[in-house]
């Protein structure tokens, strides 16, 4: 039986937006449908895959405004909505560029027995399940399934339940694309879906949670398949003593910031030396404070609504735990309700140790 799963706009708090999760019916026979196609694309060849992947970047182009306005619509940012596609086209390019290269196949000696040649050969899974997060909806479901198509696999796509609306858009791209479109699909759902999918795939790249990515790990073993797991990290930054401080700042305060922080890849603790500290916490403070939220026209400022209301609630913990146990909150600190959305200033605090989870958690 189907189901229905609301989806909340970041940037008025509003359930604006319905999907209907894919049974574990309907990805089982999508499955077996697909597999008999990726049969034929692997036919193609690299140089025949990766014309069409270059046609899929012109169809993406040419339906460059509707995918970033359902993209604005579920991340509540603008610009980065069209950074995003313009990131993935550049992906699509340079995979296309390097593919040649990674699957060259030459025969080399045997370092053991010299006169035995040994030679190389790139089988591909013909299914792979790719499970893409919600900080960057499009980028993220494109970056294990690009590398994918070009080695010849077929691949199906699970977004985020939070960050559904772009889909859509791409797969009347993806439609105009006759040679893609048998063995490039989105489907729509929640974890329920996602376990339902490495059912009926060969390998699963999964990119998210360290808790989620567990799961998948344990379901992948289950079936023998390979799991490509890309996790959450807590990400330092250190400066030796005698940094310059002023570019030091603005770098951490850029990395910490991007996205509002909604990124692996985010900067969230800083080591200093102590001869620095305070001059340090002046600089971010200083440069933190000037940083406007993109309220309430998402053309302007720079930090966007919190995406999953769920992370407010994680934010606002760890500060409460942080603040109990002796941090300092020198700017930001609050989330706020603006428009219906959630968001948080740029937030800098100090006097902070290894036992508070704002220091351990992502």
């Amino acid at each position: 039986m189907s189901r229905s799963i609301s989806v909340r706009n970041p940037r008025t708090g509003d359930n604006d937006f319905t999907i209907e999760a894919t049974t574990g019916a309907t990805i089982k026979a999508l499955a077996e449908k697909t597999r008999p196609a990726q049969t034929d694309w692997l036919s193609l060849g690299l140089d025949g895959r990766i014309a069409v992947l270059q046609a899929l970047k012109d169809a993406l182009q040419r339906h460059r405004d509707s995918i970033v306005s359902a993209l604005s619509a579920d991340t509540g940012r603008h610009m980065l909505a069209n950074q995003e596609l313009d990131g993935l086209m550049r992906g699509i390019e340079r995979w296309c560029q390097d593919a040649p290269a990674l699957v060259q196949k030459p025969e080399r000696p045997s370092k053991v027995m010299p006169h035995i040649a040994i030679q190389q050969r790139h089988d591909p899974y013909p299914l792979v399940g790719v499970i893409s997060p919600w900080n960057f909806p499009l980028l993220l479901s494109f970056i294990d399934a690009t590398p994918a198509l070009l080695a010849g696999c077929a691949v199906i796509i699970k977004p985020s339940e939070v960050t559904p609306r772009f889909a859509a858009a791409v797969r009347e791209a993806i439609a105009e694309v006759s040679a893609l479109a048998p063995v490039l699909h989105f489907i729509d759902g929640d974890g329920e879906t996602g376990s339902a999918l490495i059912e009926h795939v060969d390998a699963v790249a999964f990119t998210g949670s360290v808790a989620t990515g567990r799961k998948v790990a344990a379901a992948a073993a289950q079936r023998f398949i390979p799991a490509f797991l890309e996790l959450g990290g807590k990400d330092p930054v250190i400066l030796l003593e005698g940094s310059d401080l002023e570019r030091a700042a603005t770098a951490i305060l850029r990395a910490s910031v991007a996205a509002t922080g909604q990124a692996c890849q985010s900067l969230e603790r800083i080591y200093v030396h102590r001869s620095q500290h305070d001059d340090l916490v002046a600089l971010l403070k200083e440069k933190a404070a000037a940083t406007p939220l993109s309220y309430p026209d998402p053309h302007e400022g720079i930090i966007g609504p919190l995406i999953f209301a769920q992370q407010a609630v994680i934010i606002e913990s760890h500060l409460e735990e942080a603040q109990a146990g002796g941090a300092v909150i020198h700017t930001g600190g609050k989330i706020e309700s603006l428009g219906g959305g959630l968001w948080i200033a740029p937030t800098v605090l100090s006097n902070v140790n290894h036992e508070m989870r704002i220091m351990r958690d992502e």
